[in-house]
């Protein structure tokens, strides 16, 4: 519907005001923009801060939660996004 197609294009603003929304953008963010090499001030400056945060030994994991069983992932190594992925 309409309500949805609001929410299919991602804007930093939208990721970070709408959580449960951020299915609908996960597409158009991955289309958008080349995450890869990405540092995590890079990543918390378009994303906002992750809800979790898991970091072992030069890996960290940003996790941000859409809906009850979607996470959305940004995996970084030595600092440098490495990954981006969702889990559903």
């Amino acid at each position: 519907g309409e309500g949805e197609k609001k929410f299919s294009d991602f804007t930093a603003e939208k990721w970070q005001e709408y959580p449960a929304r951020r299915v609908s953008m996960y597409n158009d963010l991955v289309d958008r923009y080349e995450l890869d090499g990405w540092t995590e001030d890079e990543g918390i400056a378009l994303l906002g801060n992750p809800d979790e945060k898991d970091e072992e030994s030069n890996q960290v994991y940003y996790v941000y939660s859409a809906t009850q069983e979607s996470n959305i992932y940004v995996k970084f190594i030595d600092g440098k996004v490495e990954d981006f992925y969702m889990i559903t």
